[in-house]
């Protein structure tokens, strides 16, 4: 029984793994490199992971140790797919902290079949060179993400990836940018895009990118703050380059932050709605503002992504929905739901 057990479950127990303390760093390894040496590698439990999320909270010994351990257990996750960092132990807040170590192990262990790679801190993130060294040697890779970082040194060469198809962008604030210049940016498989607002309007670079990478995109997610007012000319830069543009996503963090006014690009046939905050009193301002947006004729339907805000919606405040959007459901317009079943 336990050997049958341990057949079925070690492909699920070790499909995941998340690095969240620094102690928990040599458990890992020593658990891993045995498995490796012992099977030779072809029936290792490393083989199952597919992912791997660096999150360290804190460390329990200097920053250059952990991260050759942290190499260590790379190199024993030969099928990896997605990997994250999130690192937020003070230890690595110095800027001279650098990745290497991990990113050669990425190289040299797992290239082919690595797919994602993001960086949701300004912690760990590696220099431009050393970033694109990687990609080239990733010719699968479809997503990535950087933060902003301080003190981006400039580069000139053009970085090109052939199947990279998804990409976030945020505006360069004073001294911090993205580590990889937009506008040199040539990514022939590019089809979806997430930003932050503003971004097109606010930075040169990045509208250089979109004149350049504008026609093939099919989806585009827009993350608005409260100063929602700064939208609409990130859509007009949006509907001058994107003739193609299916799908376009809002995502905001309050009910009210629904930017407004919003004149839609013709082209676009799904409006998918996401807000942060589960539940409101009253959605009398956000219907208010969803029933005066100006939309083309190709306007298919309307999609809200969050199941708390399907949920809220329709359990509590549902004769809202159904007043506020009379004219949008006349026009022919669909409603679904966050699994993409329709609602109305």
């Amino acid at each position: 029984v336990c050997k049958e057990w341990n057949a079925i479950a070690t492909p699920l127990l070790y499909q995941n793994i998340v690095i969240g303390r620094g102690r928990q760093l040599p458990n890992i390894s020593t658990i891993l490199e045995v498995s490796h040496q012992t099977t030779d590698g072809f029936f290792s439990v490393g083989r199952w992971t597919k992912r791997l999320d660096i999150a360290l909270r804190d460390s329990s010994r200097p920053v250059n140790e952990e991260l050759a351990i942290i190499a260590d257990i790379v190199r024993c996750l030969p099928n990896l797919e997605i990997v994250t960092f999130s690192v937020s132990s003070p230890q690595y807040s110095d800027d001279d902290t650098s990745p290497c170590l991990v990113l050669r192990a990425l190289e040299s262990t797992c290239a082919s079949s690595l797919k994602y790679i993001h960086w949701f801190r300004d912690t760990l993130v590696p220099d431009p060179e050393s970033l694109a060294t990687l990609f080239r040697n990733s010719p699968n890779l479809r997503s990535f993400y950087t933060p902003l970082v301080p003190g981006v040194e400039e580069c000139d060469d053009e970085f090109f990836h052939a199947s990279l198809t998804t990409i976030h962008a945020e505006a360069r604030i004073l001294s911090y940018a993205s580590p990889i210049p937009p506008h040199l940016m040539n990514l022939p498989s590019l089809r979806q895009m997430s930003f932050v607002v503003p971004l097109f309007g606010a930075d040169p670079r990045w509208r250089s990118f979109l004149e350049r990478h504008g026609s093939r995109l099919q989806r585009i997610q827009a993350l608005i703050y409260p100063a929602g007012s700064h939208f609409q000319p990130d859509l007009a830069h949006i509907a001058a380059s994107c003739h193609n543009l299916l799908r376009l996503d809002l995502a905001f963090s309050h009910w009210t932050h629904m930017p407004f006014p919003v004149t839609l690009p013709p082209t676009v046939e799904h409006l998918g709605i996401f807000c942060a905050q589960g539940q409101i009193a009253n959605y009398q301002t956000f219907f208010s503002r969803l029933d005066r947006i100006e939309y083309g004729a190709k306007l298919r339907c309307i999609q809200f992504l969050g199941k708390r805000n399907v949920r809220d919606i329709f359990d509590k405040h549902l004769h809202q929905f159904w007043f506020g959007t009379r004219r949008l459901r006349g026009s022919g317009v669909r409603f679904m739901n966050h699994r993409g079943i329709c609602i109305a």
